[in-house]
């Protein structure tokens, strides 16, 4: 019977239990539900390191996405009908499997032993590649190093299970979300921002998508940014900031000033009044426990940004990313090589989207805007074409926010001559793949570092 052999030969027989193989396949096919575990753990066919195993779980994955009867004839069927009976064992092999085992109680536990092994034999695979290509004295070794990562990004991809989704699974999974929804009352399908005007009208930061927040020097992107993600991880949601521009302890000031309504220069040089200090040591204890981890390292590069962002994910269930901002990340640790920045940017651009999509979650990029927008006559609230150094930003985000202050050049009347408050700002949703474009107002209470809500009661303005 062959094998799936993918490593190279030192002797040893690659990391591989045909035993828990025969276990599993045997589980599934005496308890009908026993598949449903296991696919919960099992992504990919390439975890079965014995061929004939892989036929046999494609079999039954194909009957299960189709919720069809799986047993021992039903397989057989399956595997006939694509010529892959005899490579599988043949019908004796399928009955002997079921004699393997006498119930399905421990299939979650094989099945998380055998997707152990699989990865290290990607390791083992990975590995040996890396170190063929150092030994050779042509080699790149910024190059190889991008390249080793690339490759870990696609087991994660693989065991993660993006691009084998079926049809089927994914209109399940959409309609079990509207049907939530629905009964629960709660607009909400993705990450909440805390700002119900921005929530109500987005349904939240949706996992796998890109958001893009851009904007001239002072019209609050940083400041918008960390409110979201204050207030996110006050109400105990786990958020990750890389922080590439301002220092941690800038960020840490301007989230006591939002705390203590206090402005961070008197923060700074510890001018509060005893009131003050009484209102920071009371919450002192709740503020040091908030799930945030920050990353403030100039000039990170891409590879380094997604090594830390996963380990996030993975060690402290961190929910959405947030990075301040795209400008400040390099491809040195790519070893690729780049004509322009504009070809730079845009490979950095596809990166934070694919990193959105492999982890699941929100990822937040903050971005300049050109001078056109200053050079502009009459109005210069933003527009996509302002995106400075890529076109690519706007072809990979998902959605494009501008925050635009009138203040800021003057203007303190809004189109129908009525008088905006003080810190009025504007977050035109210029781009919103999955839903229709348009405007929600906040104020901005620059002194204190955050946004609240304006008109909160207004529909969705509509964008022209």
């Amino acid at each position: 019977m062959r094998t799936n052999e993918t490593t190279p030969d030192y002797g040893k027989i690659p990391p591989q239990s045909r035993e828990l193989e025969e276990a599993v396949l045997g589980a599934i096919l005496l308890e009908q539900n026993a598949i449903s575990e296991a696919m919960e753990v099992i992504r990919t066919a390439d975890v079965f390191y014995v061929d004939a195993n892989q036929r046999i779980w494609r079999a039954m994955a194909s009957l299960y996405h189709e919720n069809k009867q799986i047993d021992t004839l039903t397989v057989t069927e399956r595997l006939k009908r694509h010529e892959n009976l005899e490579a599988a064992g043949g019908i004796h092999y399928l009955i002997t499997l079921t004699s393997k085992i006498g119930s399905a109680a421990h299939i979650g536990q094989h099945s998380r032993i055998l997707v152990e092994k699989y990865i290290l034999r990607k390791i083992i695979t990975i590995g040996t590649n890396a170190i063929t290509q150092a030994f050779n004295d042509s080699t790149d070794a910024i190059e190889l190093l991008g390249f080793i990562g690339n490759q870990f990004d696609a087991v994660n991809m693989e065991l993660s299970g993006q691009g084998e989704k079926t049809w089927s699974d994914s209109v399940i999974e959409e309609v079990d979300s509207m049907r939530a929804a629905a009964e629960s009352g709660d607009y909400m399908l993705g990450v909440p921002t805390h700002s119900d005007v921005i929530d109500r009208n987005t349904l939240g930061l949706q996992p796998k998508n890109l958001i893009i927040i851009a904007g001239r020097p002072g019209m609050g992107k940083t400041s918008l940014a960390w409110d979201i993600a204050l207030k996110q991880a006050k109400n105990g949601l786990p958020v990750g900031f890389f922080t590439l521009e301002m220092a941690d302890k800038e960020l840490i000031r301007k989230a006591l000033s939002a705390e203590l309504s206090m402005d961070t220069k008197t923060i700074q040089k510890g001018g509060l009044t005893r009131d003050k200090w009484q209102k920071l040591d009371s919450i002192l204890p709740d503020l040091i426990e908030y799930p945030i981890h920050l990353c403030d390292s100039a000039g990170i590069g891409i590879n380094e940004l997604k090594a830390k962002a996963r380990n996030w994910v993975r060690k402290f269930g961190v929910k959405v990313i947030y990075i301040d901002y795209i400008g400040k990340i390099n491809t040195a640790d790519t070893g690729q090589r780049y004509g322009t920045r504009e070809q730079e940017v845009s490979y950095i651009s596809g990166q934070l989207k694919n990193l959105a999509k492999s982890l699941n979650i929100p990822v937040v990029a903050l971005s300049q805007l050109s001078r056109a927008v200053e050079t502009r006559g009459g109005d210069k609230r933003p527009m996509l074409s302002d995106l400075r150094e890529s076109g690519a930003i706007e072809q990979d985000a998902d959605m494009v926010w501008f925050p635009y202050r009138p203040e800021y050049y003057g203007i303190t009347t809004g189109e129908s001559g009525e008088m905006l408050p003080e810190g009025f700002t504007e977050v035109d949703i210029a781009k919103y793949r999955n839903g229709n474009p348009g405007k929600v107002q906040l104020i901005f209470e620059a002194e204190f570092n955050r946004f609240i809500d304006y008109k909160h009661t207004e529909p969705w303005e509509q964008s022209a």
